[in-house]
């Protein structure tokens, strides 16, 4: 009988169990380099955030957050007074800003998570200011934070009076993310239960003025 060492001892036995070894020790790499390159394709992180949601709500609002990056709403630049928000006139059957806006108050904890998506979409605009024009491709962070602000119906503030950041403008910085995402959070825990009206309410004493102008003006 031939044991076991007799036959790593031949040369074919070698060969063979060489090539095993290389195999297992390239699998973490082709593994990690299929990881890579999912993460770096735009809506792939937010499809398997879907598969592994613990609500319908939380899956349906990532499963939307995935296709985000493929609408482009620069024709709807400035119209109404959600600019790529939730108030805007004409609705496009599936898209993916239609459903994360139906979810209402439901869909903030998947939109709080992707104010730190900075990835590009293909909503271009083109602004002419002072006879320069400027080209602006929004991040998906930059379409979140106005979604964000008209769900919630209202907006958010952070940073000092003579650097005060306004989550209806934000404009993609990582340096605020952090804070924008405890704001939001902290009031969707303290508010997700009360009735709109008991929100605009609230808003008549809220510590940021243009909460309390709009909702001053929403009252008269």
């Amino acid at each position: 009988m031939i044991s076991i060492h007799g036959l790593l001892a031949c040369a074919p036995a070698r060969a063979l169990g060489l090539s095993l070894i290389l195999v297992l020790l390239a699998a973490p790499s082709r593994v990690a380099a299929q990881e890579k390159s999912q993460a770096a394709t735009p809506g792939a992180d937010w499809t398997e955030r879907s598969k592994t949601a613990k609500t319908v709500a939380d899956e349906r609002a990532f499963a939307s957050l995935a296709k985000l990056h493929e609408r482009n709403y620069a024709d709807e630049a400035f119209r109404g007074t959600g600019f790529f928000g939730c108030a805007y006139i004409e609705r496009v059957p599936d898209d993916p800003r239609d459903a994360l806006c139906a979810l209402g108050l439901d869909a903030v904890p998947a939109l709080v998570e992707a104010l730190a998506d900075n990835r590009e979409t293909k909503t271009v605009t083109v602004t002419e200011i002072a006879l320069r024009v400027e080209e602006k491709t929004w991040k998906v962070n930059e379409l979140v934070a106005r979604i964000l602000v008209d769900v919630c119906g209202r907006d958010f503030a952070t940073g000092s009076e003579e650097n005060l950041r306004s989550l209806a403008y934000f404009d993609g910085d990582p340096a605020f993310v952090p804070a924008f995402q405890r704001l939001v959070l902290d009031w969707y825990r303290s508010n997700k239960d009360a009735t709109e009206v008991e929100r605009r309410i609230a808003l008549l004493e809220d510590s940021f003025i243009r909460n309390r102008l709009d909702a001053a003006g929403s009252a008269t």
